[in-house]
């Protein structure tokens, strides 16, 4: 086997060292295909207990009222 495809995953400069390398033992690489995942909504918003406990420590953290004298 001297013909090879490679498929790189995630950013980095190891990748491209990588690529490199299998080009120095003789391997003769055709194809560099980048599967790197990529998210198509992100992230979910946090829920529950965790965005409540935000919201309190918000109310909590208020400055006091001044009394006229």
């Amino acid at each position: 086997m001297k013909v090879v495809e490679v498929f790189v995953r995630g950013p980095g400069a190891g990748r491209e060292a990588a690529i490199r390398a299998l080009e120095a033992t003789g391997l003769a690489v055709t194809a560099i295909t980048d599967v790197t995942p990529i998210p198509h909504n992100g992230c979910a918003h946090r829920s529950g207990a965790g965005s409540r406990r935000s919201e309190n420590l918000a109310r909590y953290n208020r400055p006091l009222p001044t009394l006229p004298p």
